[in-house]
């Protein structure tokens, strides 16, 4: 460091023996800067994700283009710092170029981009909702770069099973994603509806066998004896067949009988 610089800054400054920066990122003073722990790249996953979320975090505050620089190697372990270290002396210049020099590096580990094949092979499944279907086809739709909005609209169309939200698409033909979204939400929001409206409707089976299993085994004396499977039944032993009124009955006609034979009985004698 020259002496002129020294003096401007008025103060000493400790510099790496061989810093891949160039001279006016290493001499540029920068703030203190706080990254997540989890932000760390160890040249295993892909490069062009790691710089994503780097990129995501710095941007948080106007941090000027050496302060990237100079913290972007905190993050970098194993073999990716092992590849900084080795960079030659002052070849990085800027931040656009370390990026690039670092995805360059890590190519190998950059996931395989999909393309509009995949996404033109995606079909709704027969039993498949609306919206289950919507974010798996969006899920999909994501993962291929640039891809344009008529593209993804014609795998829908082609991907839908037939419907009215199909019918819909064709009319209205839209030729942007958000309107697609939009128009999707409200028949999502009406299938759900009618599924719901039928439920209430033709209550499922779970109620009844829910009756089912409430409901004893045989009739109540089977359970009573299932409970007291020691208890002794009384020995039940002849009716008893006394009537009060047929005994009365029984009674009186002895009277009148005994009676009717002594007059009788008196008549013969006299």
């Amino acid at each position: 460091m020259s002496d002129g610089i020294r003096a401007r800054l008025g103060k000493r400054i400790m510099t790496p023996a061989s810093s891949p920066f160039s001279n006016d990122i290493v001499m540029e003073e920068i703030p203190k800067v706080r990254l997540p722990a989890h932000l760390t790249f160890s040249g295993i996953t892909d490069p062009r994700d790691h710089v994503i979320s780097y990129e995501q975090q710095m941007f948080l505050s106007p941090y000027s283009e050496a302060c990237c620089c100079k913290y972007f190697p905190t993050t970098l372990t194993g073999v990716a710092g092992e590849w900084f270290r080795s960079l030659p002396k002052g070849s990085i210049k800027s931040w656009k170029k370390l990026k690039k020099r670092f995805c360059v590096q890590f190519v190998s580990n950059n996931r395989p981009e999909r393309t509009t094949t995949e996404l033109t092979s995606i079909q709704q499944e027969r039993d498949e909702s609306l919206r289950d279907f919507m974010a798996r086809f969006m899920k999909e739709s994501t993962n291929i770069p640039n891809l344009q909005p008529d593209v993804a609209i014609f795998a829908l169309k082609h991907a839908l099973r037939e419907g009215k939200f199909r019918d819909k698409l064709s009319m209205k033909n839209p030729s942007k994603i958000a309107d697609v979204l939009q128009m999707a939400d409200a028949f999502i929001r009406t299938e759900e509806f009618n599924k719901a409206a039928a439920r209430l409707r033709n209550p499922s089976d779970t109620r009844d066998t829910k009756m089912n299993q409430s409901k004893p085994e045989g009739n109540s004396r089977k359970g009573k004896e299932k409970k007291h499977p020691n208890r002794q039944r009384p020995e039940l032993g002849a009716p008893n067949r006394f009537d009060p009124v047929a005994e009365g009955s029984q009674r009186h006609f002895r009277m009148v009988g005994s009676r009717y034979a002594r007059d009788r009985s008196g008549d013969d004698l006299s």
